[in-house]
């Protein structure tokens, strides 16, 4: 299992008109089955939001792959977030997590 994380943010002008559960709820409804979300999570923090997508892939790139084309689909299909975009994105394996 991998964490996939993702900041996001508005575009200069755009008001942050959003919540962590409609991001959360947005980002659900843009899964695929072919993605393997395991789990979602989300926080408010400045000057935007951090995403973190829990994914059965436990190669680093294609899990790094999913989780940019799933965050992508989450803004182009929600109207909310349209005018929001990926500023940064780091993909953690989960067994390194473990001590």
């Amino acid at each position: 299992m991998r964490l996939a994380r993702i900041s996001l943010a508005p575009r200069p002008g755009v008001p942050a008109a959003v919540d962590a559960v409609v991001l959360v709820d947005a980002t659900w409804a843009a899964a695929r089955a072919g993605d393997e979300v395991e789990h979602v999570v989300a926080r408010a923090v400045p000057g935007g939001f951090e995403v973190g997508v829990f994914l059965q892939a436990a190669d680093g790139p294609a899990g790094r792959a999913t989780a940019d084309a799933l965050m992508l689909r989450v803004l182009a299909n929600s109207p909310l977030l349209r005018q929001w975009r990926i500023v940064a994105g780091s993909d953690i394996p989960f067994d390194s997590l473990r001590h």
